[in-house]
């Protein structure tokens, strides 16, 4: 009766069965289904089937993906009860376009800790990126961080979108507008950190959007308590990356010789430069200081003529103190559905947004654009880029005759021949033209 597979196996008994393994729905994973199945049972699942039982067990665990927008509403009212200062705003279709309906169209959340500590305690910058969602009805999560005083990642915002446009954009920029405009980049020049902070959420990427903002919650709760335990532990003044960047400032300002212009203005020789400081507007010529928020080694040059502390021309933000107050925040959990406060006004109804399926098994690896290295087909009929010889249209390329091969594997013996002998000539003018250990060292 056992074999590759079985028909009274179905997915609902594999669910059934495996559903003790998982903690949380977004550890259910449908290899580990066929791993357990096959070791209890001697019965090797096919993946589809292992699929359907891993989303028999999503189901189960945080509703199907239906009523998860239905309760969407009511759960956004009880997220901001139990968190004071969370921004949430759902949008239907029928609120972003003329003839809309009830069905979901965007979703934005901050947590009430997030926006605190952007408010008071971490840089005004905003790094923005969008991740694909690999539910039922897909759609684009994106995320809005920053940099806290550590160089870590910060979290600020999220909004489920049902594509990454300027237009999709509306909602986390009219929530956070001053994020876009105010302050300095500070020496941070790409979204590696957003892109970051998307890889922590790809456990829950393929949920229900109920539950992947739950998960986002559980996410960040730990996130803030794990850097918070960290930053208590520290005993400087700065926090430890910081530290270290000004420490290695203070050794290039000892081979640097400083004269005083002015009040605040100074003038900082080095080997091949001459920079000024002014230490009243925090610049510096080379621009390190305006753009890191902390003293460059020549602005610690000029600060050596008159006995000045490094440490209070640095951002607030970069200081121990001010690191443990971003993280101070708590996030606090949602009761569940029966504890619910009955409502007093009604709630609006939320239907599954209308997307179509894309036949084929979802693609979960992000397929690298642009500059980054990609797969590119190449033809082998015309040795083009862009096609395959299926649908090649152009000549073929006339493959060279054996002669006239110069050299190479192919090439006749003759040829091959006399380029090593053209090599070994080379080693010995070398040898002769130069020392034993440099024609040693030499190798083609």
């Amino acid at each position: 009766m056992k074999g590759n597979d079985h028909p009274m196996a179905t997915a609902k008994w594999a669910a059934e069965c495996s559903l003790a393994l998982f903690e949380s729905p977004k550890d259910v994973r449908a290899p580990m289904i066929r791993r357990y199945i096959k070791a209890h049972w001697r019965i090797t699942m096919s993946y589809r089937k292992a699929h359907m039982a891993k989303m028999i067990i999503q189901e189960i665990m945080c509703g199907n993906a239906e009523a998860s927008y239905r309760i969407l509403p009511a759960y956004a009212d009880e997220l901001v009860r139990r968190n004071p200062g969370t921004v949430v705003r759902l949008c239907r279709t029928r609120e972003l376009r003329p003839r809309g309906d009830d069905a979901f169209g965007r979703f934005f959340w901050s947590f009430g800790a997030s926006i605190s500590a952007f408010n008071r305690s971490v840089r005004p910058l905003a790094l923005i990126d969008g991740t694909h969602l690999w539910g039922k009805y897909r759609g684009t999560l994106l995320a809005a961080t920053t940099i806290d005083g550590n160089n870590g990642l910060f979290p600020l915002a999220l909004a489920v979108v049902e594509a990454e446009t300027y237009d999709s954009w509306e909602i986390p920029k009219q929530n956070w507008a001053s994020a876009y405009f105010e302050g300095s980049r500070y020496n941070v020049l790409t979204t590696n950190a957003a892109k970051s902070f998307n890889a922590l959420l790809k456990g829950a990427r393929e949920l229900p959007i109920a539950a992947l903002v739950e998960q986002t919650k559980w996410k960040l709760s730990d996130f803030f308590q794990y850097r918070q335990k960290a930053g208590q532990k520290w005993t400087t003044r700065l926090t430890p990356n910081v530290e270290d960047w000004l420490a290695e400032q203070c050794i290039l300002a000892g081979a640097y010789m400083a004269h005083q212009c002015g009040w605040t203005v100074y003038e900082v020789k080095s080997k091949y430069h001459v920079d000024e400081v002014d230490l009243e507007k925090k610049t510096c010529t080379c621009r390190l200081f305006q753009t890191m928020g902390m003293p460059c080694s020549h602005a610690i040059a000029a600060m050596g003529l008159d006995q000045r502390d490094p440490y209070s021309y640095c951002e607030e933000w970069y200081h121990a103190d001010t690191y443990w107050r971003s993280y101070d925040g708590t996030i606090y959990p949602t009761l569940d559905r029966s504890q619910w406060p009955e409502r007093t006004h009604p709630l609006p109804l939320v239907l599954p947004p209308k997307s179509r399926r894309q036949p084929g098994r979802p693609k979960k690896v992000r397929t690298e654009r642009g500059m980054q290295r990609g797969v590119h087909h190449k033809c082998g009929t015309c040795g083009q880029l862009g096609h395959n010889k299926r649908s090649c249209k152009n000549s073929p390329i006339v493959s060279p005759q054996p002669n006239a091969v110069p050299i190479g594997p192919s090439a006749p013996m003759g040829n091959r021949s006399s380029v090593g002998f053209a090599r070994k000539k080379i080693v010995y003018s070398l040898y002769f033209s130069s020392s034993m250990k440099f024609a040693t060292e030499v190798s083609f």
